[in-house]
């Protein structure tokens, strides 16, 4: 839209500030500038938007600069295709009913930051104030979720490796005072210093719960552990849709695993009772072939933990056992009829 000739010359003039040297000011898309206030952990982002300010002066009897205050974290709110939703969360009530035109406020505005005197403003000092404590905040959380991430992943350096963690130069800029290269640090590759944090809370959530499953199939000796890995690469690519569905066959092939393990105890512990049995009746009939074969049979599938099929063999034994004593009985009373009266 065309500007009116107090506006243009107005606009002219916010220009040159912007380009003096002296100048704090970044110029950003869809008529937005800004200014880092204060320095360190006390930094903050102030956010003019000029476009804004212009369009909507007329209207706007009480005279309103758009004007906003970000925590350090907005690195990617200002510049293409960023997220203008969120820079409208932030906005602070400034007014300027003494200003002639828009461009006469944004530039009192711009002045009053480039000479310290933006703190004056009420609003503006209390945005700030706001904005520092939760730039701190996020500051915490992103440092104490990077330490987590970093002591969870000792065992797994591909994990270390795959996700950049380098929480120890985090810790160690801050704690020297170096706040910018610790947020450039911990914001990674996800753009800003809270999207990275929200990353590195979901690459926590998973990765507890696969070392939780790493510490369960543990438990078990033997158990094959190709799920697990499974789940561990999954993780490492961050597909949580497959670590889901990867960690719930899981724990199912973990329950399907103890349910085995009773099932094999409870036919152990039938089997070698029943093979006890057997090899005593073994040695009262050495000579029957039949009999030491089957015993023979049971014992080499129980000492190869095929429990299952030794309890067949042994039931072979048992019916050949009635067989045996049932011969027994009749030749016992052969013997007696030959010796007495029937």
């Amino acid at each position: 839209n065309s500007l009116s000739g107090p506006e243009a010359r107005g606009l002219e003039w916010l220009s040159e500030q912007l380009a003096n040297e002296r100048s704090s000011w970044t110029l950003h898309e869809n008529g937005l500038i800004s200014s880092v206030h204060g320095g360190g952990a006390e930094a903050v982002v102030i956010v003019l938007d000029v476009h804004t300010t212009v369009r909507r002066w007329p209207r706007d009897r009480d005279k309103h600069i758009h004007a906003y205050v970000f925590p350090m974290w907005y690195e990617d709110c200002l510049g293409a295709g960023g997220d203008l939703g969120l820079i409208r969360t932030q906005f602070v009530c400034v007014r300027s009913p003494g200003s002639p035109t828009a461009t006469d406020a944004c530039v009192s505005m711009v002045m009053s930051v480039d000479n310290g005197g933006v703190s004056e403003v009420k609003t503006i000092r209390e945005a700030i104030t706001k904005q520092q404590q939760t730039d701190k905040a996020l500051m915490d959380s992103a440092l104490l979720s990077a330490k987590e991430l970093f002591l969870k992943t000792e065992f797994h350096p591909e994990l270390r490796e795959a996700w950049s963690i380098d929480y120890q130069g985090a810790r160690l800029a801050y704690n020297a005072g170096y706040y910018e290269v610790a947020r450039s640090v911990l914001r990674d590759s996800s753009g800003t210093l809270q999207k990275a944090n929200l990353r590195r809370t979901e690459r926590l959530y998973w990765l507890t719960k696969i070392n939780e499953l790493g510490r369960e199939t543990a438990k078990h000796p033997g158990m094959p552990d190709e799920i697990y890995r499974r789940v561990l690469e999954l993780c490492k690519d961050e597909d949580w849709g497959g670590c889901e569905t990867h960690l719930t066959e899981a724990h199912q092939a973990l329950r399907d695993w103890n349910a085995n393990q009773k099932r094999q105890a409870m036919l152990k512990q039938t089997a070698s009772k029943k093979l006890r049995e057997a090899l005593k009746l073994k040695a009262k009939y050495p000579a029957h072939l039949g009999l030491g074969q089957l015993c023979e049979e049971a014992a080499g599938m129980a000492e190869a933990g095929d429990w299952a099929s030794s309890l067949e063999s042994l039931e072979q034994v048992a019916k050949l056992r009635s067989r045996l004593e049932w011969d027994e009985v009749v030749e016992e009373a052969w013997l007696l009829a030959q010796t007495s009266s029937w």
